[in-house]
């Protein structure tokens, strides 16, 4: 019995140090990005963008979020110029807010092995001003074939 005792705690042992190993080695970097538009649309969901978090590669689908935003709004104009062969937007959309002053910001994007991090937070929670506003922003980041994943904190 004590001998099965004993085997548990040293195989117990290895697994959990070969573990910790495992995650001392886990390659992460930085990866830059540009902001290409950040602010509120204020057409009171007028756009019929809902909250959302998207991943664009191709420049007609990039057109109808642009022509989405600035139906009522006219925020993004000139429409920025994209070269979706070397570069993928990314696009966060929060709820329609009953008062100004909110935010939502794309704070750091992480390449790991086998994918991207994208961390969302809310910077601004909110003022006075009573108006309708949806916060967004949209970033650019280099093409990449690994999946993205976006990370609320």
């Amino acid at each position: 019995m004590i001998k099965i005792k004993i085997t548990y705690i040293l195989v117990l042992s290895i697994f959990m140090f070969s573990c910790e190993e495992k995650e001392k080695s886990i390659s992460v970097k930085p990866v830059e990005f540009t902001t290409l538009s950040q602010g509120d649309l204020k057409g009171n969901g007028e756009e019929n963008i809902g909250k959302s978090k998207l991943i664009i590669s191709e420049q007609k689908i990039f057109d109808v979020l642009l022509g989405k935003i600035n139906f009522v709004n006219d925020q993004i104009n000139p429409a920025p110029k994209v070269d979706f062969n070397e570069s993928i937007v990314l696009a966060v959309f929060d709820d329609i807010k009953s008062h100004g002053g909110h935010s939502i910001d794309i704070t750091n994007v992480s390449e790991y092995e086998d994918r991207f991090v994208v961390e969302v937070e809310r910077l601004k929670e909110g003022g006075m001003l009573t108006m309708m506003t949806q916060p967004y922003h949209l970033v650019i980041i280099s093409k990449t074939s690994k999946p993205i994943i976006f990370k609320e904190k």
